[in-house]
């Protein structure tokens, strides 16, 4: 062979494993859907270590850039500060990271230290993959967090998890449509939900009417229970998502124009967010009238042209609806090395200085009962929402298998959007999840 179809070769081998790369990496170097996750995922690196001298501690998150590049600069200087010790960050991707953290403990070569949803707890400490925190955090460290975050991370009578944060759903409303219908306010019940809703849906022109995410479901949640789902005697709304006026309800949700359901009149009410549809942009333009959103995305995009209002709220007998709250914990892995480094992380990554300081970049709720008496929190214009929004919020039932749960209505939901099940057949495996046996 020539030297210069050697050159040719080669050049197509280095194409070739770069375009493998790209593909098994998404950006930040985050692992794409279809890698082959495990054991090289969290494995150590020689880089900037020195044999039996540097401590190298596995962090994996699952966070948005901002929150990331916050924690990142942290660790970066935890690590500087801190002789001997490299902590080592992974930011997973957000629709992966349960399946990656879960295939990893299950292989043995889990991080050292993960941020989990609270759905996901109970699970991972049932399978063995967690240490149990409670000697680690004494009685007293545990009360200064909120307590309703704490339940979530209990299972069997030990601590599985310190509380990072809490984020509750809420409604987020564009001004000027609020006054094309003479008011000052978002929908106050569900009736005035449906008729924003209906006035302002007309994608054949760019308007969307009351936007929720097709693709989470703790969006459908709080939809649900917007729309007048109680939660009472400890039934999930999602566990009625086959009664009939619930069914209507949503129906006429959907599709406000005919009150009935038409996969593509939904994919064309409800896209997607893309590269070249923003939801927020297309609601501080008026092109969305509101949307069902959390504090924290909303935080990071709050302008004039918008405000944030609690979901409808209805009481109907011992049932109320309201907001729904959703949180993350810091957990360790049962595999975990360098335990004394770790709880030492841990400490520092957990206290009120760090949350303080993620909150400001990310705007991520702290776990601390206290960081809402910190002039940060209380000089901000929403604070009494926040304070509120807390006070009232619901957090799904503790249950070992919520997580598996989560995933499920995640897949009907995307079978549903994707017009491959009607919305009958939806309504009825959903509701199957969450009713009780």
């Amino acid at each position: 062979m020539t030297r210069k179809k050697s050159l040719i070769v080669l050049f197509i081998i280095l194409g070739l494993s770069i375009l493998l790369i790209s593909k098994v990496m998404g950006p930040g170097g985050s692992p794409r859907a279809g890698s082959n996750f495990g054991k090289d995922t969290f494995a150590k690196t020689s880089d900037g270590l020195a044999d039996n001298e540097e401590r190298l501690i596995h962090l994996a998150v699952c966070m948005k850039p901002e929150e990331y590049e916050a924690l990142k600069q942290w660790t970066e200087q935890y690590s500087a500060a801190k002789t001997g010790i490299k902590v080592e960050l992974t930011n997973l991707p957000l629709n992966e990271a349960y399946d990656i953290l879960k295939k990893a403990s299950q292989l043995g070569e889990a991080p050292d230290l993960m941020l989990l949803n609270n759905d996901w707890v109970n699970e991972f400490a049932a399978l063995g993959y967690l240490q149990p925190m409670d000697e680690w955090l004494s009685n007293d460290q545990q009360a200064q967090r909120l307590p309703e975050l704490m339940d979530q991370v209990k299972w069997n009578g030990y601590l599985w998890g310190i509380p990072k944060d809490v984020d509750p759903y809420i409604l987020a409303w564009n001004k000027q449509k609020a006054e094309e219908l003479q008011v000052d306010h978002a929908p106050l019940t569900a009736e005035e939900l449906l008729q924003w809703n209906e006035k302002f849906m007309n994608p054949e022109e760019k308007q969307y009417g009351v936007y929720y995410h097709p693709d989470d479901p703790y969006s459908l949640l709080s939809l649900l229970s917007a729309l007048g789902v109680p939660f009472s005697e400890g039934v999930n709304p999602l566990a009625k998502l086959d009664d009939p006026e619930t069914m209507h309800s949503l129906e006429s949700f959907f599709n406000p124009k005919e009150k009935s359901w038409d996969p593509k009149v939904f994919q064309t009410n409800f896209p997607l967010p893309t590269k070249d549809w923003d939801p927020w942009e297309q609601l501080s333009s008026g092109n969305i009238a509101a949307m069902i959103t959390t504090i924290s995305d909303y935080k990071l995009h709050e302008n004039d042209k918008i405000a944030l209002s609690a979901l409808p709220m209805v009481t109907e007998g011992a049932g109320q609806t309201g907001t729904w709250l959703k949180g993350r914990s810091y957990a360790i892995s049962s595999r975990a090395g360098q335990e004394e480094a770790v709880i030492e992380l841990l400490q520092e990554l957990t206290s009120l200085g760090t949350e303080m300081k993620l909150w400001g970049e990310a705007k991520t709720l702290p776990a601390y009962v206290s960081a809402f008496m910190t002039e940060e929190l209380r000089n901000d214009p929403s604070f009494k929402s926040y304070t509120w929004l807390v006070e009232q919020g619901y957090m799904l039932p503790v249950q070992i298998d919520s997580a598996k749960k989560l995933h499920a209505l995640a897949a009907e939901m995307e079978a549903l959007r994707q017009g491959e099940q009607d919305f009958s057949a939806f309504t009825d495996k959903a509701a199957s999840l969450w009713k009780k046996e």
